[in-house]
């Protein structure tokens, strides 16, 4: 009777992580039952859980911290691109989601005075305040500035895996009835 080692190690990966994400909700509810916390700090573990989650449900876990890079973005002023700040050097794609309308864009890197797009200028793992120049801008076509984009992944390769993921992105005008 022949086997399948690969969906044998497949499953076991998955056993693996199953077992972490377990360990995990155990851990969480075993301090929530403990004395009185600070409510930061309980707001601490909920997110340190959440992105502990995420990354074991994206296979890119690791027992200390996240290992996925966190970017930033924003609508620009004229509403017509997202502008992307604190991107990984390798980034060239990025996918954007609102609602029902996925994006795939290549993203546009800005020309510094000789240098190429990669090593334009240094990648800060700070965050980068709204004063800042983007490292990259992406125009969507389907996407406006009045759609909230839910979720943003960066890419190193078209259909690659996630190399950072981005926060919500709010419209620019919000109002009830525009």
């Amino acid at each position: 009777m022949a086997t399948n080692t690969d969906g044998n190690a497949e499953n076991a990966k998955f056993l693996e992580q199953l077992v972490k994400l377990t360990d995990a909700v155990q851990r969480l509810a075993q301090n929530s039952l403990t004395a009185e916390r600070d409510e930061g700090v309980l707001l601490r573990q909920r997110v340190d859980f959440g992105y502990q989650a995420l990354g074991t449900l994206m296979g890119r876990a690791r027992t200390k911290g996240f290992n996925v890079r966190v970017v930033d973005a924003r609508w620009d002023k004229s509403g017509t691109a997202v502008e992307l700040f604190n991107l990984p050097a390798e980034a060239a794609w990025v996918e954007l989601r609102g609602g029902v309308t996925t994006e795939l864009l290549e993203i546009d890197r800005p020309q510094y005075d000789g240098d190429t797009a990669a090593d334009a200028k240094p990648q800060s793992k700070r965050r980068q305040p709204p004063d800042k120049t983007p490292d990259g801008r992406v125009q969507p076509a389907e996407l406006t500035s009045d759609d909230r984009i839910d979720s943003l992944l960066v890419l190193r390769v078209r259909r690659g895996p996630p190399i950072a993921i981005g926060p919500r992105v709010e419209p620019l005008q919000v109002s009830r009835y525009s």
